[in-house]
């Protein structure tokens, strides 16, 4: 028969299910508006759709994050068709996973994420949609909020707190601007907190073992087969379990741990071979396996602080990277004049008298949270590691995107700073209905300012009259002049252009002989042709006098944003 205090573990058990189902549902809603919202695709979440589903090769453009200066990679029209039969999948195509694994060994990614969107797109073909990509999003954040409050609830052995900090991470932009992104980002965050917990569990004494060491091979298979940056986290989250488990004398289960990490590995490259091509090639293979170094690492480690900030705090990004400068001027500051007094401490400690005083006090406060300071060990120096490690080939004008690299580590970000605010706020009273009170409120407060003060690279909201969307129907089936700063570009504009009859890709520079040629074949004009204009090009008076120059005007229609503004004009 079961205790009193098992049974009324149950229930809170199940009052603290309820409410965790009840939180993923209001967050679940606020993410949806901010999804309907988004109304713009970065070029790489464009990308995503066609490496899943396109059958004639994985780019519109070579090499899309490369740019040669006497490159010509477009020589005349580009049916409309070509952008549709690109991002959709085609009727008699479903399920063509032969064609994602080759798209995915041109590219830069192992192919995991893009067999599940072209599975998805299967179901939908000749449509594109973002509901598509946000479908793996939805999925994966629900399970992103069910492993926090699991890994919330060991370390912070509270199941309210648990859920407070599953309401700090989902509430706060740092979960939205993760899973409105139509990238792996989202599947890699599931995974990665999926592994951590599994390695947390191996302590528990009530889990299986081989479970566990199952859960984690399988989890380090599938992160294997989503990101690069994976084998680095994985990396760094076993190595710091396995030096645990040797100063604990666990020789037999370290050895278990190391296998059952290393198996997966030696699997996922047999399987998909083209790992050790991308460990030369791919700019995220590179950055994994060792690239080159633009900054220095405490710098890059600021760069990481300062976005977290602003994602989950709420913090102005001026006034968080006001913050970064502070706080990369102390450390600096510190290695370089306080660390010879520091060593001189460490000598005096070394001191008999003084290091028995010392080391008794350290030692009685290690043996009286050994399980727990392991347990943040796992947690946070992974982390750290992986912060200071990877950015090594980002620069910083590029780090406002590529902060999504380190989008999965936002929950953990999230718990260290739980952490924090319930440190100090127990220093001001024990009582537990005051600290979660407090929490609350701090909780409540950054959540709302990191909405007023998201950067909104990622949720791209626009008013209606900017969207693709709004000029869709005046595209359709007309023929349109692109002019490029950037060829690879096209793949940012693909959704608009695909409902056109054809597009003709080309420089301010070369635009004089295309339109001469144009005017040639077809003089008079018999059709409407639009014509693209980038505005931060800034040629709009250089391409009207050419287009004057040919007898003809342009009739400016409106402006289009696609990851930046185009002018739209009728020539007339």
């Amino acid at each position: 028969m079961p205790t009193k205090t098992a049974v009324l573990y149950k229930k809170q058990s199940k009052i603290a299910a309820l409410a965790l189902l009840i939180s993923i549902i209001l967050q679940l809603s606020l993410l949806l508006f901010h999804m309907s919202n988004k109304l713009a695709y970065g070029q790489d979440e464009v990308l995503s759709y066609g490496l899943a589903n396109s059958t004639k090769g994985s780019y519109l453009y070579p090499q899309p994050w490369e740019s040669k200066a006497n490159d010509v990679p477009f020589k005349g029209w580009i049916p409309g068709t070509t952008f549709a039969e690109y991002l959709t999948v085609q009727e008699g195509e479903q399920f063509a996973y032969k064609h994602v694994w080759q798209n995915q060994e041109a590219d830069t990614h192992p192919p995991l994420y893009y067999l599940i969107l072209h599975t998805i797109c299967s179901f939908f073909p000749e449509t594109f949609s973002k509901w598509q990509g946000f479908l793996i999003n939805i999925v994966c954040f629900v399970l992103t909020q069910i492993l926090l409050f699991l890994i919330g609830k060991k370390t912070l052995n509270s199941d309210l707190q648990a859920l407070l900090l599953c309401a700090f991470y989902g509430f706060g932009m740092s979960a939205i601007n993760n899973f409105i992104c139509i990238r792996m980002y989202a599947l890699f965050t599931v995974i990665a907190l999926g592994f951590l917990l599994a390695v947390l569990k191996l302590a528990d004494k009530q889990a299986s073992e081989n479970k566990c060491l199952f859960a984690i091979s399988l989890l380090i298979f599938l992160g294997c087969m989503t990101q690069y940056h994976f084998y680095v986290y994985a990396f760094f989250v076993i190595l710091v379990k396995f030096l645990i488990m040797l100063y604990d004398k666990q020789y037999k289960s370290a050895g278990k741990v190391a296998a059952a990490a290393l198996i997966p590995v030696i699997l996922a490259i047999a399987i998909y071979p083209a790992i050790i091509t991308h460990m030369q090639t791919s700019p995220r293979a590179i950055e994994a396996f060792g690239g080159v170094k633009h900054e220095d690492a405490l710098l890059k480690f600021c760069w990481v602080f300062s976005y977290a900030m602003n994602y989950i705090l709420g913090i102005n990004f001026q006034s968080a990277q006001e913050a970064l400068t502070y706080l990369y001027a102390a450390i600096k500051t510190f290695k370089e004049f306080f660390f010879p007094v520091t060593s001189i401490f460490i000598l005096l400690c070394c001191l008999k008298n003084f290091r028995e005083k010392i080391s008794a006090r350290v030692k009685d406060f290690i043996d009286s949270h050994q399980i727990y300071l392991r347990e943040l060990c796992i947690v946070f120096t992974p982390a750290i590691l992986f912060c200071i490690i990877i950015p090594g080939t980002i620069r910083r004008s590029f780090f406002t995107l590529y902060a999504r690299f380190f989008f999965f580590l936002m929950p953990i970000f999230c718990l260290a700073l739980f952490l924090v605010f319930r440190f100090f706020l127990g220093k001001f009273s024990s009582k537990e209905i005051f600290i979660n009170t407090a929490l609350l409120i701090v909780i409540s407060i950054s959540c709302l300012y990191s909405h007023f003060n998201d950067l909104k690279n990622f949720t791209l909201p626009l008013p209606k009259p900017l969207s693709m969307e709004h000029y869709s129907e005046l595209v359709n089936n007309q023929s349109v002049f692109w002019i490029y700063s950037f060829p690879q570009y096209i793949h940012q504009i693909a959704p608009l252009f695909k409902e056109s009859k054809r597009v003709y890709p080309t420089t301010v520079k070369n635009f004089d002989t295309v339109l001469k040629s144009e005017l040639k074949t077809t003089s008079p004009m018999t059709e409407k042709h639009l014509l693209f204009l980038p505005v931060p090009l800034r040629k709009n008076k250089e391409v009207k006098n050419i287009i004057k120059s040919h007898g003809r005007d342009i009739k400016y229609i409106g402006t289009c944003f696609v990851c930046y503004s185009y002018n739209i004009y009728e020539i007339i």
